[in-house]
Parts: C-alpha cells; structure tokens; sequence
C-alpha cells in the first residue's frame, strides 16, 4: 500500500517548494532522561517562513490549484494560524499573490505569524469569530476519506482507526500549563523550540505517555514547525519572568533617516 500510495501521490501536480527529505534528529539528551532512544523528524526545517509540515501538504494543493490556473492564494486561520503563513510563503517563492482571511477571536498582535505575513506583503482581511470548533475525529475521517478518493485508493477506515490521545479540554489556539512546561523542557535539554499550540501539545502528551509506559523502544515526535506562534505567546510562556531586573528602557533601534525624522516630529 505505501509503494501504491507513493505512486498516485507521483501523478499528482507539484509545486517545486520546499526542501525534502527533512533530517530525523536523534535528541540525545532527552532520551537520557526518558530511558529510550527519543528522535525528532524536523519538519520544521523545510525551508519556507520558518517552515512546517504544512510546506510538504502545500506542495500539492499550490501543484493543483496552479495546474487549475489559479492566480491568487486565499488562506483564513486565527491571527496567529501556521497555516496562512506557509501559504503566504509558499505564494512568494511561486511568484503567486496571496490574500489572507484572520480571525481575531484571541486577539491582534503585529508580531509572530502576523509580523510574518505582513513582511511577505500580503493583503489581510480581518473577519469576525467562526467558533472555537469541535469534532476533530470526525474531520480527520472525512479528511482521509476524500484523499482516498482524490488518489483513487481503497483503505478500510473505522471511527476507532482515529487514536485521539490528549487528556483534557484543550482547545485550538490556547496553550496550557503542561505544553509550557514541555516547551521550556525541550528547549533547556536540546535547545529546539516548539509552538504552543500543536507542538508543545504534542510533546506533553508525549512525556506523559512515556512516564506512563516505561520501556526501550524508540520514540520518534513529529515536529510539524509553527515556532513563529512563540512570540505571540510572550505573556502565557514566561509572564513577568525578567521584567523587573532589565538593564533599561526599551530604544528605537530606527536608524538612518528614521531617526531625522522622528527628531523632527517630536521638536
């Protein structure tokens, strides 16, 4: 079946973004810590806007929509969304303008994904709440579903194929006290960095499944990128943590002709 799916996945267009095969890093002093060969598959190292797995998904759908003559990339998300990003970046490096459609629902921030998608020149619409969602097993099965039919293959599929193993009410767009403490965890013991929505997630889901399930088997996390989201999350990841012993105000670091003008503005 793998060799079958690499050759329909083969017939479809392509969009030449990207760079693949992305490393698969032995993390040496985690698996120390946890008892068991722990390696990372860097998805984030794909090579556009800070990258993502989301790189490796749009270099099919970008292939389809430009052999579908498209001029234009349109991707929506919440402000701080990974997704509208790669599609910005991938427009880019394909010469194809992109707009995008944000959702403002957990705030406005210029900096992270958004500072991102405004240095790219993208033209950005801002939109009204569409929820907080729900349903995530339905919509991987429906997701599965429909590229079996795209790539015309025959998988059998149950509900129970779909392992949802988060514990808790976590939900899209939040970060919570235990994906904080693994990002601060990966980042002080292999200093790599994880996004504090689906990374950081997934790695406290992780660490808590190996302290439940102790053995010696390899471990291999799928690091899908969003780092950028990390400077938009300031506030929830360390708080007041060094505000109060910095060494000075914060400067204009606007040189050049910025700073005649802004001398002139304020005389």
């Amino acid at each position: 079946m793998r060799d079958l799916l690499a050759v329909r996945l083969a017939r479809r267009p392509h969009a030449p973004v990207g760079l693949f095969p992305t490393p698969l890093q032995h993390m040496a002093r985690l698996s120390r810590q946890l008892g068991r060969p722990v390696y990372f598959k860097r998805e984030d190292l794909a090579g556009l806007a800070l990258a993502g797995s989301k790189i490796r998904i749009l270099r099919h759908t970008a292939g389809d929509a430009l052999e579908r003559g498209a001029r234009m990339f349109v991707a929506g998300g919440y402000v701080q969304s990974n997704h509208p990003t790669q599609v910005a970046a991938v427009g880019c490096a394909l010469g194809v303008r992109t707009q995008l459609v944000l959702d403002t629902t957990k705030g406005w921030e210029m900096e992270g994904n958004m500072l991102l998608s405004t240095l790219m020149g993208c033209t950005v619409h801002y939109a009204a709440p569409h929820g907080l969602g729900g349903g995530a097993r339905e919509r991987v099965l429906r997701t599965a579903r429909a590229a079996m039919q795209l790539l015309d293959l025959e998988v059998p599929l149950r509900a129970d194929d779909v392992s949802l193993l988060g514990r808790g009410a976590g939900v899209y767009g939040y970060t919570y006290p235990a994906t904080i403490k693994a990002i601060w965890k990966v980042a002080q013991t292999e200093g790599v960095f994880l996004d504090p929505v689906y990374t950081g997630t997934g790695m406290a889901e992780l660490l808590r499944w190996a302290h439940a399930h102790r053995g010696d088997s390899p471990l291999v996390f799928l690091h899908t990128g969003g780092v950028t989201a990390l400077f938009a999350y300031e506030r929830e990841l360390v708080g007041g943590k060094g505000a109060s012993d910095a060494p000075g105000r914060r400067i204009s670091r606007l040189g050049g002709e910025g700073v005649r003008r802004r001398k002139v503005a304020q005389a």
